[in-house]
């Protein structure tokens, strides 16, 4: 998708200050991922930012699964039956 993207902006003649990725929750985690993978292969990037992303997959399910909060485990009208844990 990068390599794709690139060779758009240069048909277009479309200039490009560098590479700068973002992402939120899940995107988060790709995105740290996919940083992981350019910085290996020897691609710059500008800048990453993510936002409530489960960097650290072991802290997540550890502090849900063991710390639950009212809002880890929705719960329908009556406040009685969990709808189930997001994570």
């Amino acid at each position: 998708m990068l390599a794709a993207s690139r060779a758009v902006l240069d048909h277009l003649k479309i200039g490009s200050a560098g590479l700068f990725l973002a992402g939120w929750s899940q995107g988060g985690f790709v995105t740290m991922a996919f940083l992981e993978k350019l910085e290996r292969a020897g691609i710059s990037v500008k800048a990453a930012a993510t936002a409530s992303a489960p960097i650290d997959i072991f802290v997540a399910l550890n502090g849900a699964l063991n710390f639950p909060r009212k809002n880890d485990a929705p719960v329908d009208d009556d406040d009685r039956h969990p709808d189930g844990l997001l994570l």
